[in-house]
């Protein structure tokens, strides 16, 4: 007595739907590989600064950065500095220089001087201010100090 009449092995409908899943499994395989080379994740750079606190001629008071060390590449335009003096938060004005007329930018060296006035371009009254650098491409706090602002 034979067992097996039918020589198939499979029948055509199930060997299709096999094919077609294991078709998409190596699609989606091959996408996320090469999704994975093709984008790369920012790396955060390391930059040391020292902070300090000084008075204008007008008896108020900034934040002086001057960057220490940069291991690896920044742009000025990849950092968003902030500050809070209390009520959280709040994007810092950064220039060049003193006379406020230029921001940063460009390439990141040590070295260079930045001057930190509160979002209204005036100074800080006194107080505790809390200064926060954050690298935007990996989303990354790079520095965060508090400073002392004495009372004038």
């Amino acid at each position: 007595m034979r067992i097996f009449k039918n020589k198939r092995a499979v029948s055509p409908v199930v060997g299709v739907i096999l094919m077609v899943a294991i078709t998409i499994v190596l699609a989606a395989t091959i996408y996320i590989w090469i999704s994975s080379m093709s984008n790369p994740q920012a790396t955060t750079p390391s930059i040391s600064f020292r902070g300090q606190v000084k008075e204008d001629s007008n008896n108020g008071y900034y934040i002086e950065l001057t960057v220490i060390s940069v291991q690896g590449s920044a742009k000025w335009e990849d950092l968003k500095i902030q500050y809070d003096s209390g009520s959280g938060f709040t994007d810092a004005k950064v220039y060049k220089d003193t006379n406020q007329s230029e921001t940063p930018s460009g390439i990141i060296e040590a070295g260079q001087t930045v001057y930190i006035y509160d979002s209204n371009r005036s100074t800080f009254e006194s107080g505790t201010i809390t200064v926060r650098i954050i690298h935007t491409p990996s989303n990354s706090v790079i520095y965060e100090n508090t400073f002392q602002v004495p009372s004038s």
